[in-house]
């Protein structure tokens, strides 16, 4: 009796592996419509003739990785609950007529896979093929799609190919547009996905999602539209997928607008010292004794020497006439502008130095200020005993007086 409960023991740990196809191999059935896992050439039970029944196979947990679906007994058994057991009293002749044995040496083992799989080595469960689907979790293989239909994504059921941008319910089967957002570029999806973060569809029926444009971006997922940059700043980014790509407008720049990809320069004769401006109105002028020549203009540079300006928001600084000089700088005005005084003249235009102020040539003079050429120079008209010297009459006593 203990050789036999050993013996059953050793067949159930036979039969309930981890993986039902583990160190066996699969054969046919004589009509070659079932597929039985076998075990071995003889797996012989010795039971006598009065053995009462025996469970030999059962599909309960840790037999087959739980996915047989029914089990099919040979001759010498009987079944019961989906189990079999050695029928009572029962034996194989062809072993000898004395030796009163069992053999169970097929035991069937159908793979139960879900919808969309199939499972046609019966060693596991695989996707359809394509044109195949399968609508129930069941051990029979996919069923081929009709003509002008195609599988489903997921192989569950066939269908008519929905537009590019539609999906197919799984409640109906029927074809429905990708609401904004979202998009699909097949014709047998079951799921509209979202836009990437970085693009946006702002469409039904997208088959694609664009890029965010400069100036904007998109943060999540699934945006019918992208995000503006606040005002004062921009983006030049295309695609962009996060606030932080919007900068701020440097000095000499604002963005007056949201959604912004550059930002406006202040024009000549303005400057704005402020960040992230975000109106013109941040454009200030240059005051009277300075200038700016220059657009973007964070500051505005004062006059040289020489030079002045006379207006507010000016784009360069004017020379000091000739005839006249300026030693000082961020001058306004020609009344800073400094005259050669009698006597001198200067032909240069922005001179900075009274030393450019030049005297008139020996025996020339003249009495004029601010004089801008050596022709306004004349001859002196001296008496007896008189020179002229920058038009300086001298009179001179005669040396003889000096000699007295």
């Amino acid at each position: 009796m203990l050789r036999i409960l050993l013996l059953l023991l050793g067949l159930h740990s036979i039969f309930c592996m981890p993986d039902c196809h583990s160190n066996t191999h699969i054969i046919s059935s004589s009509d070659g419509t079932i597929t039985y896992q076998y075990i071995s050439d003889w797996d012989l039970i010795q039971l006598y003739q009065n053995t009462r029944h025996t469970l030999v196979r059962s599909c309960g947990t840790g037999c087959c990785s739980n996915q047989c679906q029914n089990i099919d007994c040979t001759m010498f058994m009987t079944k019961n609950n989906n189990e079999c057991y050695m029928k009572k009293g029962s034996y194989d002749t062809s072993r000898g007529a004395n030796q009163k044995t069992w053999f169970a040496s097929y035991v069937r083992c159908d793979m139960k896979c879900n919808a969309g799989q199939e499972s046609l080595s019966g060693a596991r469960c695989e996707d359809c093929r394509d044109g195949y689907s399968k609508t129930t979790r069941n051990s029979q293989p996919c069923s081929q799609c009709a003509n002008g239909t195609i599988s489903s994504i997921d192989f569950s059921f066939c269908a008519i190919p929905c537009p590019v941008g539609n999906v197919r319910l799984l409640s109906n089967g029927e074809c429905s547009q990708c609401i904004a957002g979202k998009h699909t570029t097949t014709t047998v999806g079951t799921v509209c996905n979202d836009c990437e973060i970085g693009k946006y569809s702002e469409v039904l029926a997208s088959s694609i999602c664009l890029d965010c444009v400069p100036g904007t971006y998109s943060g999540v997922s699934g945006l019918s539209i992208c995000l503006d940059c606040a005002v004062g700043k921009y983006s030049m980014t295309l695609g962009a997928s996060h606030f932080e790509t919007c900068v701020e407008c440097i000095q000499g720049k604002y963005s007056g607008v949201s959604g912004s990809s550059i930002c406006v320069n202040c024009v000549t004769g303005k400057y704005s010292g402020t960040l992230a401006a975000n109106s013109y109105t941040t454009c200030l002028d240059c005051v009277q004794g300075t200038y700016s020549e220059i657009s973007a203009s964070s500051i505005c540079l004062n006059c040289a020497q020489g030079k002045y300006s006379d207006l507010p928001a000016a784009t360069v600084c004017m020379n000091c006439p000739a005839g006249t000089w300026n030693g000082n700088t961020s001058s306004y005005g020609i009344e800073s502008c400094t005259e050669c005084s009698k006597g001198k003249y200067s032909s240069i235009t922005g001179a900075t130095s009274i030393q450019e102020c030049l005297q008139c040539p020996l025996g020339k003079f003249h009495r004029l200020v601010a004089v801008a050429s050596a022709v306004f120079c004349h001859d002196c008209m001296c008496l007896l005993y008189m020179y002229c010297n920058n038009s300086i009459v001298i009179f001179l006593l005669l040396i003889h007086y000096l000699v007295l």
